[in-house]
């Protein structure tokens, strides 16, 4: 009812309530008070998890009695009041009663307070203002075997630990100079076993009406177990952070290694960032080579005259890392005086070059077994290196050891890839040798009214056929090496797709397939005109050469939100489950018959999905099976370029040669001579020789307008010849004609001075637009 509450707050008592849980369901504002916790921290909670000091103890055995149905008394101190309390547990119905009553205005008489005071878990104490103890009950007595005059003696400072008794007396003196009331813990020797326990000694003064002290009353409680507790979090709390910092020092040395990709890089890396995480004066590495020595690999923060006089070690030498090369194990020298017992000579020499080194660690590096290297960290004072310490350095080691062995392979890739482009470029270069002059006879024999129709147009084919395998097997190389660059500018999609479809529409018509194409108006891309169109070829060709003749091949642009959609689908061969995911890949062609009618490398799809990303797109294949066609989507960003302005109509190239002066060099003397014959039909006057010596020889005297210079020739070759010609007709155009195709070689003609660079075979439609520039 509300005026039992009303009444229960009000009570001068403190009085608490506990359900059958152990669960404060009530308390007043005066149990509050004796407590100095608020009702919302007691309620809902057990008394053990808000009084965990009461489990095990007195109290509890009470609690647990009165529940079971025997009424309980307790008296206690309440150190925070400094007040006496009679406690009365009931049992109630579902759970008992507290109540606690104030008696200490009842315990004035010195025999009562004794009797109090000898009843208390605590040591319980009084003294005079000047802090003589007056008295001290017999807890006191039981745990340090003193009585009470042993306890006012010069002695007494004995039985507390050295390392509390001058903070102590310092504060106990503060208080009795203030008046300030008095807390410590410290640690009090038992007799029985010479035990240090904590304690926690609390003193008020008791003042007079006029308020000057007449008397220090004081408690000092066991918190021993408290303590312990507290340091055991302390130590968790300690190797957390420890633990913590070690990681994210490891994690550091993760990051920074995992960008190095050189042995080089690994090394600068592992020295800089093992030596900042560990506070060490420097960090160095040293790589084992082919003949057992030791060779400096990199370092951080070390003298470079100091290193240099140690960057090779032979194994003889005597020195912590070759004999930590030899034995395989770490080597950690944690003072000065170590350093001079374990490595006397290397102690002396640097004492004698003013190079004072201490403590230093020193790592194997290893393979399993074998040693790679060894790493060492140097501190120049005295440094000692705890577990945490060993097992950061054993991990940044380990780490090396990976971060060197993955640069070693990413080397050996780079020499591959490196060897692999230098065949491909060779490669090239001797295929498309050949192939110049097949491609200008046969411009020649068009040009002648030939009546052999057939077989010219069957030799053009296979001459095309064999130019895009070129072509295709270098451009797989440039994607792979990311040498391919777009240019880039505002294109219309119709454009690209009927560019693509007259480069394939001869093996359309040739297979008889019908091609339908529809493309929605003002569809715009930015992208590389010559390499989207590459794009589409490739899918076309793909298409007619995949579907039976006289199939249907159909193309469809369109624009979804802010993307441009191509899809190139025939209903030929189809491709098999099994082959669809893989069907971008290297290599990667549908089964073929022995004959391998449909010729190629496997490289044209691949080729696609490189250049469709490079222009931010993404490509696809859909199929539902062998026999049932099959379906290739490209995916672009539409173009947010503004259109350009419209430009005035580009008059077509001027390709009358008429009296333009020509020196062609070329050691393969069919191409020069049909090229020179091709040129001299447009009206030019072309001299040709087959060697860097006879050009410089006649150059001077026929003050030729243009140089069209071979790159492979043999003795010197056309670089050199270009800078001889330059000093005997500085005026003359200069033009590479060569098999060599890359953005490699294009890079060094250009850097060389050449004006421009023709891929064999030649391109005779540029060619005429180069010479007559």
């Amino acid at each position: 009812m509300a005026w039992s509450k009303q009444l229960l707050d009000h009570l001068h008592d403190a009085f608490s309530v506990l359900d059958r849980d152990w669960r404060f369901v009530y308390v007043n504002q005066r149990a509050c008070e004796l407590s100095e916790l608020t009702a919302e921290e007691m309620l809902g909670r057990t008394i053990w998890e808000v009084f965990p000091v009461l489990v095990g103890g007195e109290t509890e055995d009470a609690l647990r009695a009165a529940m079971a149905g025997e009424p309980q008394r307790q008296r206690f101190f309440a150190e925070p009041q400094q007040r006496w309390y009679d406690k009365r547990v009931l049992r109630l119905a579902d759970g008992v009663a507290i109540i606690s009553t104030d008696v200490t205005d009842e315990l004035t008489a010195e025999a009562r307070f004794r009797a109090l005071a000898e009843s208390m878990p605590q040591i319980v104490w009084t003294a005079t203002p000047d802090g003589t103890i007056t008295f001290i009950n017999q807890r006191w007595t039981d745990l340090t075997g003193l009585d009470m005059a042993a306890t006012n003696a010069p002695g007494v400072a004995d039985v507390f630990h050295p390392d509390d008794r001058a903070r102590a007396a310092t504060r106990w003196r503060a208080s009795l100079a203030s008046g300030a009331p008095h807390e410590i813990e410290w640690r009090i020797r038992r007799a029985t076993d010479g035990a240090y326990r904590w304690f926690l000694t609390r003193a008020l003064p008791r003042r007079d009406a006029a308020g000057e002290i007449v008397e220090w009353f004081g408690t000092a409680t066991d918190i021993h177990e408290r303590k312990l507790g507290e340091e055991r979090l302390a130590e968790l709390a300690r190797s957390e952070r420890e633990a913590h910092d070690s990681i994210a020092r490891i994690q550091d040395v993760t990051s920074a290694l995992s960008s190095a990709t050189t042995a080089d890089e690994v090394a600068e890396v592992t020295c800089r960032i093992g030596a900042q995480a560990m506070g060490a004066h420097c960090g160095m590495l040293w790589l084992l080579d082919d003949q057992h020595r030791l060779v400096l690999a990199g370092s951080w923060g070390g003298a470079p005259d100091w290193l240099e006089r140690f960057r090779v070690l032979e194994p003889g030498d005597a020195f912590p890392v070759t004999h930590v090369a030899a034995t395989g194990e770490p080597m950690f020298v944690e003072t000065r005086a170590d350093f001079a017992r374990t490595a006397p000579e290397l102690y002396e020499r640097l004492a004698a070059a003013s190079h004072h080194l201490a403590a230093h660690a020193v790592l194997p590096v290893r393979t399993g077994s074998e040693i790679d290297g060894v790493l060492v960290f140097c501190h120049p004072l005295d440094h000692p290196y705890d577990e945490g310490d060993r097992a950061f350095f054993a991990t940044l080691a380990q780490n090396c050891q990976q971060a060197l062995h993955r640069a070693r392979l990413l080397d050996e890739a780079r020499i591959a890839n490196r060897a692999k482009d230098e065949f491909l470029a060779m490669l090239g270069h001797e295929l498309r040798n050949p192939l110049s002059p097949i491609v200008t006879a046969l411009d020649l024999i068009r040009a002648r009214e030939s009546t052999l129709d057939r077989e010219h147009a069957i030799l053009e084919r296979q001459v095309q056929h064999l130019k895009r395998l070129v072509d295709d097997l270098l451009d797989v190389s440039a994607i792979a090496a990311g040498r391919v660059q777009l240019e880039l500018t505002r294109l219309a999609v119709e454009d690209v797709i009927e560019r693509a479809v007259e480069t394939t529409r001869p093996l359309i018509e040739q297979r008889e397939h019908t091609l339908e194409t529809e493309v929605e108006r003002d569809l715009w891309v930015d992208g590389d005109a010559i390499r989207l169109a590459q794009v589409i070829t490739n899918l076309l060709t793909n298409a007619a050469k995949y579907t039976p003749a006289g199939g249907r091949i159909r193309v469809h642009a369109r624009r979804a939100a802010d993307a441009v959609i191509v899809r190139v689908a025939d209903n030929g061969a189809g491709i098999s489950g099994a082959l669809l995911p893989h069907v971008f890949d290297l290599f990667q062609q549908g089964p073929q018959p022995v004959a391998r009618s449909q010729g190629g490398l496997g490289l044209g799809l691949s080729i696609v999905r490189s250049l469709v990303g490079l222009h931010g797109g993404t490509v696809s294949a859909h199929s539902d099976g062998l026999g049932l066609g099959s379906e290739l989507v490209v995916t672009l960003p539409a173009s947010r370029r503004a259109p350009a302005s419209a430009d005035a109509p580009v008059p077509p190239a001027h390709t009358q040669l008429a009296g333009r002066r020509i020196l062609i060099v070329d050691d393969n003397e069919d191409a020069a001579m049909l090229l020179a014959e091709v040129l001299r039909r447009d009206g030019a006057i072309c001299h040709v020789v087959h060697s860097a010596e006879d050009a410089i020889e006649r150059a001077g005297e026929l003050e030729v307008d243009v140089a069209l210079l071979d790159l492979g020739l043999p003795r010197m070759d056309g670089y050199e010849l270009r800078s001889e010609l330059a000093k005997l007709v500085p005026a003359a155009r200069m033009i590479a004609v060569t098999g060599y195709g890359l953005e490699s070689d294009q890079v060094r003609t250009r850097e060389a001075g050449f004006h421009d660079h023709v891929v064999k075979p030649v391109n005779l439609g540029k060619l005429r637009q180069l010479l007559s520039a």
